[in-house]
């Protein structure tokens, strides 16, 4: 680009360039009018609330004793979203898996990751791997690690599972011993088990090139779907984690547990004071006035009930009664084809014709004359892939209907071309036409009126 350079105005010199932020904010106490750089598509802004703050390049220099990501034990905690492969023992190297890359296998040789499993592990021992993550928090889908709550175990002959009420997911932390019950698995859930361990091993070496080895264990467990805040008894507010319903299948040596989660500062809040500071934004969830925003107020002599005051910002809403009321005289009508055909004095048939695909080629049925071929129909509908055209067309079952849009279209076109209806309605049959067929005698131009007509 630097030959370029020259070309540049002062302007684009000037913008040319590392520079500072431009930090925009909204201010209150600001208001001046805004000019449209476009005025004949986009409207000035009249009241314009916004602030430009310049942000240094160097307000982004961290000074490396400052820097606080250096100081934690990276070897333990883990950053939620970034992948990370130290958790889980394993080697890796080139081989030839047919590992999918863009839904095709690969042909050469893929570098593959293989989880290192100790046969002799005490923790492959079903009862013990059940004490200790039934109920718990663990991390699945290695290297891509997603929190879990456990909920069941299996080894295809034994099954540990948490006995609850319907709708709980709790966590059981420290020493709080989950209702766990046990069951001998039968020859069709064993069979079942079977193929979801053949499942898991494909997925990971197929589509993660993840080798993870001879699986013994399967743990059923219920992906992380979000968080909130709950309101206890004591007016003390605390993080809740949400669990989706569904139990997944995961193989025991792919899950990783006892590990340290970087915590956001939103789960640091304690009470109401800190979850609603005094003038910050709310949403409303409830009803009335749901989705508008509101600002927290001074709630001191109400916040220790549980509550907390708020002024909302109510939108003035357009007033739609009336319309609503004539809806029907406002709604696009459709008619079957007889109905337009009727009021046009023309077939059904040729209202159907004509509100789809026409082709009409140069010459005669005897004597083309090459291999264009020019489309005169409307195309407001598309019967092989069931497509139509909102305000024109609309299909109800097997039957199309037509608008009086499609009736003005067609009577004006039948006005200009009434030739074409003609020859239409008496070769019916024929899935292609000619031009010197419909328009004898005219000098090889009888088709340009028609496609000047779709020009226009």
């Amino acid at each position: 680009m630097a030959p370029c350079n020259k070309l540049l105005q002062a302007e684009e010199k000037q913008r040319n360039r590392h520079s500072e932020c431009l930090m925009y904010l909204y201010d209150r106490d600001t208001e001046f009018r805004y000019l449209s750089p476009w005025p004949e598509k986009f409207l000035s802004i009249e009241k314009c609330h916004t602030r430009c703050e310049a942000v240094s390049m160097d307000a982004w220099h961290v000074d490396i004793a400052d820097n606080k990501i250096t100081q934690l034990d990276t070897e333990k905690l883990y950053f939620c979203g970034f992948p990370t492969l130290k958790h889980i023992n394993h080697k890796f190297g080139l081989k030839k898996s047919g590992v999918q890359v863009f839904q095709q296998s690969s042909h050469g040789e893929n570098m593959m990751l293989e989880i290192i499993t100790a046969e002799d592990s005490e923790e492959l021992d079903i009862e013990k791997v059940a004490s200790l993550i039934l109920g718990k928090s663990v991390f699945v889908n290695w290297p891509h690690l997603e929190e879990a709550r456990a909920v069941a175990v299996s080894d295809g002959d034994t099954k540990f599972y948490l006995e609850e009420r319907p709708g709980t997911q709790k966590l059981y932390r420290g020493s709080a011993v989950p209702p766990t019950k046990v069951t001998l698995v039968g020859e069709k859930e064993n069979n079942v088990w079977i193929k979801e361990i053949q499942g898991i091993s494909e997925h990971y070496q197929r589509r993660k090139g993840v080798i993870i080895n001879e699986t013994s264990i399967i743990v059923y467990a219920q992906l992380l779907t979000g968080s909130r805040y709950q309101l206890n008894q004591n007016g003390e507010v605390y993080f809740e984690k949400q669990w989706s319903k569904q139990n997944l299948p995961f193989a025991y040596q792919t899950i990783v547990k006892d590990i340290k989660t970087f915590d956001c500062q939103f789960s640091k809040l304690k009470t109401l004071d800190d979850l609603f500071p005094l003038g910050c934004t709310v949403f409303m969830l409830g009803t009335p006035y749901y989705g508008c925003t509101g600002e927290v107020q001074n709630s001191s002599d109400v916040i220790s009930d549980g509550r907390i005051r708020i002024v909302f910002n109510i939108p003035i809403e357009p007033q739609l009664d009336i319309l609503i009321q004539n809806q029907h005289k406002y709604s696009v009508k459709y008619n079957p084809a007889y109905v337009l055909a009727s009021r046009l004095g023309v077939s059904s048939y040729l209202v159907s014709r004509f509100t789809g695909s026409i082709f009409i080629g140069r010459g005669a049925r005897r004597n083309p004359r090459g291999d264009h071929k020019a489309n005169v129909g409307l195309n407001l509908k598309f019967n092989k892939r069931n497509e139509e055209v909102p305000g024109y067309t609309k299909k109800v079952g097997n039957e199309w209907m037509y608008s009086s849009a499609v009736e003005q279209l067609l009577a004006e076109y039948l006005e200009r071309v009434p030739e074409l209806f003609t020859y239409l309605a008496k070769n019916s049959p024929e899935d292609i036409f000619y031009e010197d067929d419909i328009w004898p005698g005219e000098e090889e131009n009888g088709l340009n009126p028609v496609i000047h007509l779709f020009s226009v």
